[in-house]
């Protein structure tokens, strides 16, 4: 097994519109960004459609994964090994319970190899 660390966000970012703030949060880490969502619903919103501009203004490499329901190993371990060459600077995970679980499992998992289910 591969040690690492994993470092708990000190700043939660919660509250009505406060996703307008994400790109300029995300990009005091870096321009390349994975974005977690869910499966579509989000997509269809004008809020997805402002955040991708605002992103772009910004000039981040913008990259999304989908969750569809609980996230399984095999989910966390595909979405991480497609993103994992990317050296991605952010994952930021938009939706609910189980989008923040993946976003947060695939961000442990970006830099290492293997499986979620060999930690």
């Amino acid at each position: 097994m591969t040690s690492f660390d994993l470092i708990s966000p000190r700043h939660l970012v919660f509250g009505a519109g406060r996703i307008e703030q994400l790109p300029e949060l995300a990009a005091g880490f870096g321009r390349n960004i994975l974005l977690v969502t869910g499966h579509a619903s989000f997509l269809k919103t004008q809020t997805w459609e402002a955040l991708e501009h605002r992103f772009g203004k910004r000039g981040a490499n913008l990259h999304r994964a989908a969750v569809a329901g609980e996230p399984s190993p095999e989910d966390v371990d595909g979405i991480a090994g497609r993103f994992r060459a990317m050296d991605i600077d952010v994952v930021a995970g938009i939706g609910g319970g189980s989008v923040l679980d993946g976003g947060k499992a695939v961000a442990a998992m970006l830099r290492q190899s293997g499986s979620v289910t060999d930690l």
